[in-house]
């Protein structure tokens, strides 16, 4: 609808329209999650990673890009496509790239295969930052996840009503039912050893068994036969 306007009014090929998503699945965890591990909450992929789609008509060919990108980058690509100057005093500050390389080339490129990005769900009972720091948090460098998916050791935080903690206190004792799943908390919300640091490469990260990932309703039509 937004489109079909600017269309109409000829803005069209003027405006760069971008539509980024919520990170995290919510709702229909236990029935796909594009084969990736965690939901909203939680640390690993599934909770953090979202979808970005750009659009400048005449300037941007379509094509799918899968370099590792934030919503830092958002600022410095529309200033770079505006030739707006950021200020001297702000650019040490600004952590983001311009995206302009990528979303200009049809061809995949190489394009800072060296960042890093910091994560955490950032979710804690007021007053106890400091013991959440280390919680619920990752670095992710290409296909690579170091994180620690764990509750905070201060046991304040349950009386304070910490859901994030009490979750995976929950299922690092064995639950297998947590928030947005019923049945794959083990899986989603999967508890790191304490006391350290766990790695993953994203590309290589267990699965769910096949037929836990895809479950289909049958439905009859009126004739008996299945839709």
């Amino acid at each position: 609808m937004v489109w079909r306007f600017l269309k109409e009014k000829n803005l069209d090929k003027n405006t760069i329209m971008v539509l980024i998503s919520d990170n995290g699945q919510t709702y229909g965890l236990d029935v796909y999650n594009a084969n990736m591990r965690g939901c909203k909450a939680t640390v690993w992929e599934g909770g953090l990673r979202s979808f970005s789609c750009w659009r400048w008509t005449g300037h941007w060919p379509p094509h799918q890009v899968d370099n590792l990108s934030a919503h830092i980058d958002v600022l410095p690509t529309l200033c770079a496509a505006a030739g707006a100057k950021i200020p001297e005093a702000l650019q040490l500050q600004i952590e983001g790239f311009n995206l302009l390389p990528f979303l200009e080339s049809k061809d995949p490129i190489a394009w800072h295969d060296d960042r890093f990005l910091y994560h955490h769900v950032a979710r804690w009972p007021g007053g106890m930052a400091a013991d959440h720091k280390y919680a619920m948090a990752g670095v992710r460098q290409g296909n690579y996840l170091l994180l620690r998916s764990r509750p905070c050791d201060n046991p304040n935080c349950e009386e304070a009503n910490g859901q994030q903690c009490d979750s995976l206190r929950s299922v690092e004792v064995g639950s297998k039912s947590a928030g947005y799943t019923a049945e794959h908390a083990q899986f989603h919300w999967g508890v790191t050893p304490p006391g350290r640091w766990a790695l993953f490469e994203v590309k290589k990260r267990p699965r769910l068994p096949e037929r836990s990932r895809y479950r289909r309703t049958r439905t009859r039509g009126d004739d008996g036969r299945g839709l």
